[in-house]
């Protein structure tokens, strides 16, 4: 199952954040979970916190994987490969609840700041891609595609991380409105192209019960 015992510790380290948070997670407890000595976990990672950090950085880089296998199919649309994108990383990040909860808090400002460039610097080829794809299909309009995507990916990165400005439910609300109205614009398809990412965003919020059905209509 596990290529080596570096991966097995990073694999069980994070079911375990999940499970229990980060903070209520001992290395006793992570010892236990590999069945291993001390000895061999501090052979790998100086500290719990370095092992987060390494957690955080394979998660990127397995949404950014995934995300490679969607551009390189040749059967998608550009369409359909930017939703499959958007909506796997949303429900990706959605999935690591106890990570945001982490990289949100002072002491982790500078990791916060480097999973954000990362996002970024990762994304930015990936979506740049697929626009291109769309401009030449005609779905896209756009003659800065790189820029525009880098335009997009920090505004959705400031707007809507809660680590660095909170904003009321009413206040996302209309933030994810007027994303959406300016995402369609910049990359010149038809309104209403992006409405399944307003959808996915009310989801969310109703699903942790911070809105109800009567505040949409």
């Amino acid at each position: 199952m596990f290529k080596n015992t570096k991966e097995k510790i990073l694999s069980k380290a994070e079911e375990l954040f999940c499970l229990k948070g980060y903070e209520k997670t001992t290395i006793e407890n992570i010892l236990e979970s590999c069945e291993i000595g001390k000895g061999t976990f501090y052979y790998y990672f100086k500290s719990k916190e370095s092992l987060m950090n390494e957690v955080i950085e394979n998660s990127i880089g397995s949404f950014t994987d995934d995300a490679k296998k969607i551009v390189n199919d040749k059967n998608l649309s550009a369409l359909e490969k930017f939703k499959q994108l958007i909506l796997g990383q949303t429900n990706s990040m959605d999935n690591k609840e106890w990570m945001l909860n982490e990289l949100h808090k002072p002491e982790n400002s500078k990791m916060h700041q480097k999973s954000i460039t990362e996002t970024i610097l990762h994304l930015t080829p990936l979506l740049t891609a697929i626009v291109e794809q769309g401009i030449s299909e005609k779905t896209f309009n756009s003659k800065f595609p790189k820029e525009t995507v880098e335009i997009l990916l920090f505004a959705n990165q400031y707007i809507f991380d809660t680590g660095i400005i909170v904003f009321t439910v009413e206040e996302y609300l209309i933030k994810a409105q007027a994303f959406v109205y300016s995402m369609e614009l910049l990359l010149g398809v038809k309104s209403g192209t992006f409405n399944y990412i307003l959808e996915h965003f009310e989801n969310t919020l109703l699903n942790r019960g911070e809105l109800n059905e009567k505040e949409l209509q």
